[in-house]
């Protein structure tokens, strides 16, 4: 039988990017972004924590009835490690830490005072983000700042990402100030009229049943608006009524939906099993955007048997120290630690290619 719905806004997959009516393959929403008990450990299998950069966040946690539930990350977390030489570096957050750090040679600290004085680019010019970093900051900063922030991002190489796409702000700083260091400056106080923070000032939160939590009150507020275990999913445009024409399965019943608003949050890759005709020629060139293979993986350790104090966020391993990690996350007691693995098989991480 198939039964006819109606809504204004439909909603491919169920992350927490929307409302209205979402359709969810899986039987619970957030997609990656999911909350495990294992063994008296609290593990999460997609992100870890969420960044308050805006009094939006705050206006969807009230939404999902979760301010009391909310746990800041402590002070500490503000204090990463990079690994350099096989020992752990912290990595500076000051002029003067940045002074002290045996992390960069003195060369590569007065390189870095160079940086307001260096010319821009013309806005318009793209470049990859290693060839941004080595113009601007030198290679070193980029070895062992910029290459494991990266990695910790994107899971990708720097030499292939465009800095335009990837790190548009970053790419804004040198066009609208000439400087990145300049930029870095008076930006705070354009964030402040804005009411945004700077991501190493903001806000870092969970919950206290992990941030699974988040996806549960949402879907609850959603509440029939959410359908789960949808499948053979095909989209159409019907020219006439100028709207979307869906048609999918649910528990063996067979659906349709006209619909004037469609939001996809799925993986582009699968795009075309959900599209014919035009709209999945369009689509092709879409197949071409690669993934990075990343595994997680999470582990948990008596306090005793740990010898360094974990008196940060974590660690990032950068290319150049040749380590088949990306790095690791240090959680709370009660929550597991966390490390990012690139499988390779046989080749190197990918993100969005540079040309």
């Amino acid at each position: 039988m198939l039964e006819e719905k109606t809504t204004d806004a439909l909603i491919i997959g169920a992350g927490i990017s929307g409302s209205v009516t979402v359709l969810e393959t899986t039987r619970q929403a957030g997609g990656v972004m999911q909350t495990e008990q294992h063994d008296g450990y609290l593990c999460e299998t997609g992100p870890n924590s969420l960044l308050e950069t805006s009094p939006r966040i705050a206006e969807l946690i009230a939404l999902a009835g979760l301010q009391d539930e909310m746990i800041a990350a402590g002070p500490q977390a503000k204090r990463r490690y990079i690994v350099k030489n096989a020992r752990l570096q912290a990595l500076p957050m000051s002029p003067l830490a940045f002074l002290r750090t045996p992390l960069f040679s003195p060369a590569a600290k007065l390189r870095l005072m160079r940086e307001p004085f260096i010319a821009p680019l013309p806005a318009a010019e793209d470049e990859s983000i290693a060839s941004f970093v080595r113009r601007r900051l030198g290679n070193e900063f980029l070895d062992y700042a910029i290459d494991p922030f990266v990695a910790g991002v994107y899971a990708g190489d720097p030499d292939n990402l465009s800095v335009a796409c990837a790190f548009p702000k970053l790419k804004a700083l040198e066009a609208n100030y000439g400087s990145l260091i300049r930029g870095a400056i008076r930006g705070r106080k354009e964030r402040a009229q804005r009411e945004d923070k700077a991501k190493d000032r903001a806000r870092m939160l969970s919950f206290r049943r992990g941030l699974g939590q988040l996806n549960t009150a949402l879907a609850q507020k959603l509440g029939r608006n959410i359908l789960y275990e949808i499948s053979n999913l095909q989209i159409a445009r019907d020219p006439i009524e100028a709207n979307w024409q869906v048609s999918f399965r649910q528990r063996g019943e067979s659906y349709s939906l006209a619909v004037q608003h469609l939001v996809l949050t799925i993986p582009t890759n699968r795009l075309l099993e959900i599209f014919s005709g035009e709209l999945a020629e369009a689509c092709r060139p879409l197949q071409q955007i690669p993934y990075a293979p990343v595994v997680v993986l999470t582990t948990g350790f008596k306090q005793e048997d740990v010898q360094h104090p974990l008196d940060g966020f974590g660690f990032l391993a950068p290319k150049k120290e040749k380590r088949q990690i990306l790095g690791t996350l240090w959680n709370s007691s009660g929550r597991a630690c966390v490390a990012h693995h690139v499988h390779r098989r046989g080749a190197p991480a990918a993100s969005r290619g540079f040309e």
